[in-house]
């Protein structure tokens, strides 16, 4: 995951871009994460407790992820 945090911080600070991200709520809170995260002007991070369910084949799907997510956002500047 960090190499993608790393490319989002990166096209974001360089142009702008605006992301989201949706990464488990472990890999939030990994050491790796934090110059990405934990930064002056830095992304968004809001927390989303309990499980995502996602949509398979235009249906929800019967599995909820397996673990909490983090939504990340990088706003346009």
């Amino acid at each position: 995951i960090e190499p993608w945090l790393a490319k989002a911080t990166q096209q974001h600070e360089e142009f702008g871009t605006k992301i989201i991200m949706i990464i488990t709520a472990n890999a939030a809170c990994a050491k790796y994460a934090e110059p990405y995260l934990e930064r002056d002007n830095g992304p968004e991070v809001h927390r989303h407790y309990g499980r995502i369910k996602f949509w398979e084949d235009g249906k929800p799907s019967d599995n909820n992820s397996p673990n909490a997510m983090n939504i990340i956002l990088w706003r346009g500047s």
